[in-house]
């Protein structure tokens, strides 16, 4: 006989798989098995037996407290009524602990959809006791025509022959729903019979393949008639000369030759079908394959399915639990009384870290001690009750007097440097910041040359603005091209010039656009050929990473991208410093700060007095006016 499954095709004739081929043909025809709760229970083995364990253990062995519903506060055990209370969890009967019950009922929850819990109550009506009941020996729920308010009962066999009924408010229902039921539950075993059907008889089938003597392991072959009494008698024969006796030489006579049987395809294809079954069981049950044994490719994954596992199967479970024992058992001894179990979900190591790099190192958004109350639950420690910037760590209260003393530093100088009010020096060598300047001052004398050295200390705070406008519209433009980040790009330089010429307080100075153009197009192409091209390189590319953190850790961590940075804001400077030196009509000199570009030999005039400045066979301006990565040079007055 043969039967489609999937993408295999099993070929079988023995009845030992009557069932299993029964079953196919049900499945085919959509007839509907293992509705009865005795056909789900008998199921508890094989995956499902892994997967049920696994989920009881953990519900059944994780800790609870109790709170008061209209505070959320956690009551102590030093609360007078707390040994009252908590009887029914501690003790709930002579028989049984709370975890067992725990672990009972939710084997049976999740067998067969629904668990029940019968509350014995003592004399004040309050839960005293707890005795699960056996859903082997659960009949129906018998539900009333009426549409609203039905009346509802849950009918167990007891011994033999009797019956009992309960109501819901008897009881103690632990149940999933069912889509087209309210009262009915359903589980997956129902959900998933088909899967559990295949995964009970492939197993059928390795014991019978495996077992002793199942099938012959070969055949003696002749080619002459043999007839049975012949054929028994070699059988016998061979048996006991050869049974038991390892590495013999078998001597043959009659034509007889041992014919090996092999294992066939179709074999090996039936048994390929347990991974199947395994995967759709463990899917139901929401279990990754982790936590039965199957090691993830790396610790990050194996703590990432667990995570997964607490929170999308044990703590939708534990809600079911808490809401049940809350509303049946802790009201009946006080309404604010609430039972919840912790949390599940393990922490998550690795997101602690990140989060703790922006309270701690990033934006002032927590205190060290209120982080560490959040996140760890941890007591205060000395000194962690302030906000840190991460400018070296200045306190945030010490944030202005910082700032005015940075400012202070920027428009004055010491009065060694012996300037004016408006940074001219005066030609005696006097302090002129008063009101009454030194006779014969030289008006003509550079003014920027004295303030030139500020700019070092800007330089730093502009390329790491500029650096972070240019990754966040990155960022916001997963699919920008050179042609639409070059009028960005132009406005960011113009704002740098401008933001140059107003330290050095100058204004009203023209700005070269064609220069500023072409100077854009270059750091344009450089800027998205370094980002995209290694994301579209998805082999160089963690595959797990949004574009977002993608952008982000390339900025932070790309030698490339700060190369770029740091060549246009040094070229801006540059160009800055050499409008002003030509507006004023002084002669400039190239200054050559490190070697890498190897400028120091190639540079055939370090001043531009008389022309620009000639590298090779090449005039530049000033350094910078074609973009180079390498070169550090900058550009000074020329004493």
């Amino acid at each position: 006989m043969n039967l489609n499954l999937g993408p295999l095709k099993i070929s079988w004739h023995s009845k030992t798989y009557e069932q299993l081929r029964q079953m196919i043909i049900r499945e085919k025809t959509g007839g509907k098995l293992k509705t009865s709760t005795s056909q789900q229970l008998v199921e508890y083995q094989s995956w499902v037996y892994s997967c049920v364990s696994l989920i009881s253990n953990r519900v059944g062995t994780l800790p609870y407290s109790f709170y008061n519903k209209n505070t959320e506060e956690k009551l102590s055990t030093k609360n007078k009524n707390f040994a009252v209370y908590t009887k029914p969890f501690r003790l709930p009967n002579e028989l049984m602990s709370f975890r067992f019950i725990k672990q009972f009922c939710q084997i049976q929850l999740d067998l067969c959809g629904m668990a029940c819990i019968y509350p014995l109550r003592n004399a004040l009506n309050q839960v005293w006791e707890l005795w699960p009941l056996n859903m082997n020996d659960f009949v129906k729920i018998e539900v009333s025509p009426s549409i609203i308010s039905p009346q509802v009962k849950y009918i167990f066999k007891t011994g033999s022959s009797g019956w009992i009924d309960f109501t819901p408010n008897e009881l103690i229902v632990l149940q999933y729903p069912n889509s087209t039921s309210i009262f009915n539950p359903t589980s997956p075993i129902q959900a998933q019979a088909y899967a559990t059907d295949i995964d009970r008889y492939i197993e059928v089938y390795e014991r019978d393949f495996f077992k002793n003597s199942a099938r012959i392991d070969f055949v003696l072959s002749t080619d002459l008639p043999v007839d049975q009494d012949k054929a028994d008698e070699i059988k016998h024969r061979w048996k006991e000369k050869y049974q038991e006796n390892f590495h013999d030489i078998a001597v043959l006579d009659s034509g007889l030759k041992p014919v090996p049987l092999n294992f066939t395809n179709k074999d090996f294809e039936f048994l390929n079908l347990a991974n199947w079954s395994m995967d759709k069981i463990l899917a139901a049950y929401g279990v990754p394959k982790s936590k039965l044994g199957f090691i993830d490719a790396n610790r990050s994954g194996a703590v990432q399915s667990d995570i997964a596992f607490n929170r999308e199967s044990i703590e939708p479970r534990l809600v079911i639990w808490d809401e049940e024992l809350t509303s049946i058992v802790c009201e009946s001894f006080d309404e604010r009384l609430q039972i919840k179990h912790d949390n599940p979900v393990p922490r998550d190591r690795l997101l602690e870290l990140q989060e703790s790099k922006v309270y701690l190192s990033g934006l002032p958004t927590q205190t060290i001690n209120e982080w560490r109350k959040d996140v760890l639950n941890k007591p205060p420690v000395d000194g962690g009750d302030v906000v840190i910037i991460p400018n070296k760590y200045i306190r945030l209260q010490d944030i202005e007097k910082v700032t005015d003393a940075a400012l202070r530093d920027r428009t004055t100088s010491n009065p060694a440097d012996d300037t004016t009010g408006d940074g001219r020096p005066a030609a005696d060598g006097s302090d002129d910041r008063d009101d009454n300047p030194t006779d014969n001052r030289i008006a003509s004398e550079p003014i920027a040359k004295f303030i030139f050295k500020n700019i070092k200390k800007e330089e730093k705070i502009i390329k790491e603005v500029f650096s972070k406008q240019i990754c966040l519209w990155i960022k916001n433009n997963p699919l920008a091209s050179v042609e639409n980040i070059i009028p960005v790009i132009q406005s960011y330089i113009k704002e740098i010039i401008l933001s140059v010429y107003e330290q050095l307080n100058f204004s009203n100075i023209l700005i070269n656009e064609d220069w500023i153009k072409s100077i854009s197009m270059d750091v344009s192409k450089r800027y998205i050929e370094t980002i995209f091209s290694k994301w579209h390189n998805k082999s160089s590319v963690d595959k797990s990473i949004v574009w977002g953190d993608y952008v982000d850790l390339e900025f932070l961590n790309n030698p490339r991208l700060s190369k770029i940075t740091n060549a246009v804001i040094c070229s801006c400077i540059n160009y800055t410093k050499y409008e002003i030196i030509r507006l004023e009509g002084q002669a400039a000199i190239w200054v050559i700060n490190r070697n890498d570009c190897g400028h120091r030999g190639r540079i055939k005039n370090e001043n531009n007095k008389d022309s620009d400045f000639q590298i090779g066979n090449h005039f530049i301006k000033f350094p910078g006016e074609t973009l180079n990565l390498s070169c550090d040079c900058s550009i000074d007055y020329f004493n």
